[in-house]
């Protein structure tokens, strides 16, 4: 399931960077035609909603294979928490952003785009941490 929350975003932060315009400075984001715009729109709803229900799952799973690691801060720790804060973000201002569409606040939208960021980092640190846990003595 790791496999998959990695590629859904992935794909997630992909599509809405091209859908807001902010990858256009990386060669991507302009160009869409209007169908294409709708289709990346609606992908990127919809794998939003399969993230929704797929990250509470693999976080419980994750967390009961991993308790270990909660029982001290290290980076891995502290990526890990930072994807669990920023993931729950994404998915609550995705939902906002879903049910009020343009009308939902600006703050919202670029709160929502802004957490990309961390979630991408977050998880490229959590997967670049030594995983070797030492019990202290």
């Amino acid at each position: 399931m790791r496999k998959l929350i990695v590629g859904l975003v992935a794909i997630l932060s992909l599509t809405g960077m091209a859908l807001t315009g902010s990858g256009e400075s990386w060669g991507f984001g302009s160009g869409f035609s209007e169908q294409g715009s709708k289709a990346a729109s609606l992908g990127h709803i919809w794998l939003g909603l399969l993230f929704t229900l797929l990250f509470p799952l693999y976080l419980a799973d994750h967390l009961k294979k991993n308790r270990a690691w909660l029982r001290r801060f290290c980076w891995l720790t502290g990526s890990g928490l930072t994807q669990l804060a920023a993931g729950s973000l994404l998915v609550l201002t995705g939902l906002g952003l879903l049910l009020y569409g343009q009308a939902a606040w600006e703050a919202l939208r670029e709160a929502h785009e802004w957490l990309t960021w961390p979630m991408a980092g977050a998880m490229t640190l959590h997967f670049l941490s030594p995983k070797t846990w030492k019990k202290s003595p």
